[in-house]
């Protein structure tokens, strides 16, 4: 077990190393990648198999701290139907990253949505070469169907770079995800959707689908491979599980440092329920006139829904939830925190493009869902993450996994319980550690002699509870009503 009281042998051996601390923010390092690493298996929503896979990033030429390099998720746009892992913007963020200093992994996470039985046809391009006529859905459902098992994928993949911490020297305090546009929504709920009672009903087992219309079935079934017709397509909407999904659920534990949200937004409150001391930071960027995730409130897809009416001569797109972009959000927290709710450290990175529709069309340099200015942003986001980051030297232990979901041998009383937690007598002198289902550490403290932790801040929720004295470990799940 890790010691609280190192000799002057590790504090020379950590003074060392923080001399060589890197600043996360300049891009000095040389860097090797690898492609195509594979990290689960999952059903995507037509019931399809499919193979998930990352590419890694790392430095070469660096001297890694003490307790390893930071790591950092990144998921890709393309409105959970297209984009991928290695093109675009996820593509400069893993090299750009790993040039700072940290690990990166950018991931390909299940795509795809039923489109409408209705025949709404218009023929232009839409996000990442997509088809208008892809972007009509069965209901708007079916986007937050989607979003949840990107998130279910997005946790999937960060547990299971985190279980191969040793090898890849990652420092499992300092965790950092990143999206942009419908990965940007994805990185949000990977960070901040950390407890059961926030799945969305949506997510639930719900009534099935009619068969999409056979005009979608070439350009948006057969062409991005999501089945081989139409007929072949499961059309039932099961349940789609836990907030966590089922891959790599033994894991060591981590902390999420930072979220970084880049023009994406929330289908619903990810922040109301957190628990105390546990929130992760948020940058955020997004320009006024994006036209695809609203900037406010609104329906996703509400500028270029509007600029295909008027200019394409298309109806409006069919089937689409509300989404709240940064703006909204950054108004949310403003008033959870009036509240007096806590809310995470966070920075609105904002642009003043106001282009019109037509502005975008006729000049692309300035289209609203991009960067205004990539290199400003990201060096931004960096500095930002660096002020975020642990450096104290104090490496997360590994002698423990957070298991989800979990059985333990430590018996603890009540349990459910409404506030106080009390320990059996061996426990005096014991590391208790308290861990969100995510592996975030809510609390951690030694018991003393009065045997008891308090658990009366936290949310209603489950959480797991590992018990460490001298060599002997055991852990347990706790329901706090």
């Amino acid at each position: 077990m890790r010691s609280f009281f190192p000799s002057l042998f590790c504090w020379l051996i950590l003074s060392i190393g923080a001399t060589a601390q890197p600043n996360w923010v300049d891009q000095v390092y040389t860097i090797e990648t690898v492609k195509d690493i594979p990290y689960g298996v999952a059903l995507d929503y037509a019931g399809t198999s499919r193979t998930l896979t990352l590419d890694l990033a790392y430095p070469t030429n660096d001297q890694p701290p003490v307790c390893g390099r930071p790591l950092m998720l990144i998921i890709h746009g393309g409105a959970w139907l297209g984009g991928e892992k290695d093109q675009g913007y996820p593509a400069l963020l893993l090299e750009d990253f790993a040039e700072r200093g940290y690990v990166t992994a950018s991931i390909r996470y299940r795509l795809g949505m039923f489109q409408t039985e209705k025949e709404i046809n218009c023929n232009i391009s839409g996000i990442n070469g997509l088809q208008w006529n892809c972007l009509n859905m069965s209901d708007s459902l079916e986007w937050v169907r989607a979003w949840y098992r990107a998130v279910q994928d997005g946790k999937g993949a960060l547990r299971f770079l985190v279980d191969q911490h040793e090898e890849l020297q990652i420092d499992r305090r300092n965790v950092f995800v990143v999206g942009e546009s419908a990965g940007a929504f994805t990185a949000l709920g990977v960070v901040y959707l950390d407890q059961e009672e926030e799945k969305p009903a949506a997510c639930d087992s719900i009534a099935s689908v009619l068969l999409p219309n056979p005009i979608y079935e070439q350009p948006c079934v057969i062409n991005p491979g999501f089945a081989a017709d139409l007929d072949s397509m499961d059309l039932r909407r099961p349940d789609l599980g836990s907030i966590h999904g089922n891959l790599h659920l033994n894991v060591d534990s981590f902390r999420i440092r930072a979220c970084g949200d880049i023009y994406g937004g929330l289908f619903q409150d990810l922040f109301s329920k957190r628990a105390s001391g546990a929130i992760p930071a948020l940058y955020l960027y997004h320009q006024p006139a994006d036209l695809i995730v609203p900037i406010n409130t609104d329906r996703i897809l509400a500028g270029f829904s509007a600029c295909a009416s008027s200019i394409g001569g298309c109806q409006t797109l069919y089937g689409r939830p509300h989404s709240s972009g940064s703006t909204a959000v950054v108004n949310l927290l403003g008033m959870l925190q009036d509240d007096g709710l806590e809310i995470p450290d966070y920075f609105y990175d904002k642009s003043t493009n106001n282009a019109s529709c037509l502005e975008q069309i006729l000049n692309p340099s300035t289209g609203g869902h991009s960067f205004d200015n990539y290199t400003l942003r990201t060096g931004n986001m960096a500095a930002f993450f660096a002020e975020k980051m642990d450096v104290s030297g104090f490496c997360l232990s590994s002698e423990a996994k957070v298991q989800i979901p979990t059985s333990g041998q430590l018996s603890v009383h009540p349990n459910p319980t409404t506030g106080i937690l009390s320990f059996p007598p061996y426990s005096v002198g014991a590391l208790a550690t308290l861990y969100s289902l995510q592996g975030s550490i809510i609390l951690e403290s030694r018991i003393d002699s009065g045997l008891q932790m308090n658990l009366d801040h936290l949310p209603p929720g489950l959480y797991y509870l590992r018990l460490i004295l001298g060599n002997r470990l055991q852990t347990t799940s706790i329901v706090k009503l």
